[in-house]
Order: structure tokens, then C-alpha cells, then sequence
């Protein structure tokens, strides 16, 4: 998710096709193209811009609306007879599209065969360093407790809500581990306490500092993070 201004220009988007087995999206201002998994304008009038991220959460609704009660909600009118004029329709380009990425790879594009393709991971870009932590594996262990660099993290997975979220976990001077408690965060010795989105419920407890993370297939993933590393689980 980017925000839509750039050089106090309101854009407005649209799809216009996929390159490097990801979204292509054109601005209706000015026709440039821009590459949706990096927010780059590759062709046109803006080239060499950055539209601003945003940041987003992949959750269910139920915990959206308890994190943030106030939302207002975005829902997608239906053209007539369900068809959208010009377009192919959404069920079509969703097929053509995972046949498409599952048995093609033109020259250049990125193959790494780490994981599988269509692996879900959760992706953290911080200190110079990607990191991927498999789905499969935070679904496993709720919480994993990292290091990247010198910043001390914590990756948490809610499977009630099917949620992951990141984390700062450097709290008043020293790294503490965090661990899901009771619809909410907790100091792994239990003195301090967070709601799910870092706001603190204990006193003297400061708020925790939320970290951007990705979560997509490693192949998109991998294919603009070509450098990453793959979260090992200790045995």
C-alpha cells in the first residue's frame, strides 16, 4: 500500500499489466508505470520516483476492527451482470495469472529453489538485511525471537486471526522476548504486558515500536529480495 500523492499530485491507478511476476499499475496523470511490489516508476514522466509505503496488514476482520475500531470500510461495487467492461474478468485473470507464474520464468527473472515457490513467508527488510520467515514455521512456534543486525525483533503469529505482525523488542535499555498472552503481548517472565498492537497495559511499560513486514509468496518475495535470507528454526 503507497500513498497516491507524489510532488503534491493526487494519482489515481490502474492496473496495466504484470512484469516480473508482479503487478504493473499506470497512473492515470501522467501514463507512468510503476512496478507495485517497490513502488519504483519504471516508465514515463516520473521515472526514478518512489511512491511513499504505507505499510498494511493481512488479517481477519475480527481483529482489524478490535485493533481499530474506528476503520471506515472500502468495499468494491459490482458491475452489472458481474463483468467489468473491457476487462477480462477477475476469476480468468487470477487463473491466467498462477498458471502463468507457476510454469514460466522468463530469462532474468530470479529461481530460488530455497523454498518452495509458492511458500508463504512474512519478509523483513531492516539494518541492510532481508530476512523471510516461513509460514510454516511461525504457525509452529507462535513467536520467534530474533536478532537482525543490532536491532532485536520479535516476529508474533496469531492463529486466531491469521496474523503475523513485527516487532521492536529492545524495552528499556535490554532485549526481552515477547510471547502471545491472553489476546494481547507479554514479557516472557510476565511483568509487562502489550496490547496486540504494542500499546502498553501494564504501568511503567512503554509502547513497543511496530516494524513494516511483508507477507507473499517467497517467489515474489525472492524475485526483488534476491540477497535474502531464509529464517532457519533451531532444532
Amino acid at each position: 500500500m503507497y500513498a497516491a500523492e507524489v510532488d503534491d499530485q493526487r494519482l489515481t491507478f490502474e492496473v496495466a499489466g504484470v512484469y516480473r511476476r508482479n503487478m504493473i499499475i499506470r497512473d492515470r496523470q501522467t501514463g507512468t508505470l510503476w512496478q507495485h511490489a517497490t513502488g519504483e516508476a519504471l516508465i514515463g514522466p516520473l521515472k526514478g520516483t518512489l511512491l511513499q509505503p504505507l505499510g498494511g496488514e493481512l488479517t481477519r476482520w475480527s481483529r482489524w476492527k478490535e485493533m481499530n475500531p474506528a476503520t471506515s470500510l472500502a468495499v468494491e461495487s459490482i458491475p452489472d451482470r458481474g463483468r467489468y467492461p473491457g476487462l477480462i474478468p477477475r476469476d480468468r485473470l487470477e487463473h491466467l495469472l498462477d498458471t502463468f507464474t507457476t510454469n514460466y520464468a522468463p530469462p532474468g527473472l530470479i529461481t530460488d529453489k530455497r523454498l518452495p515457490m509458492h511458500e508463504e513467508i512474512a519478509g523483513l527488510s531492516l539494518a541492510g538485511v532481508d530476512r523471510a520467515y516461513p509460514l510454516t514455521v511461525l504457525r509452529n512456534r507462535d513467536a520467534i525471537n530474533d536478532r537482525i543486525g543490532e536491532r532485536y525483533i520479535a516476529i508474533i503469529y496469531d492463529a486466531d486471526a491469521d496474523h503475523v505482525i513485527a516487532l521492536d523488542r529492545h524495552v528499556g535499555g535490554k532485549a526481552i522476548d515477547l510471547v502471545p498472552a491472553n489476546g494481547g503481548l507479554s514479557s516472557r517472565d510476565g511483568m509487562m504486558r502489550w496490547t496486540w498492537a504494542g500499546s502498553p497495559l501494564t504501568s511503567n511499560t512503554p509502547p513497543l515500536q511496530r516494524l513494516w513486514i511483508e507477507r507473499q509468496w517467497w517467489l515474489g518475495w525472492v524475485e526483488f529480495h534476491p540477497t535474502s535470507e531464509v529464517y532457519q528454526a533451531a532444532i
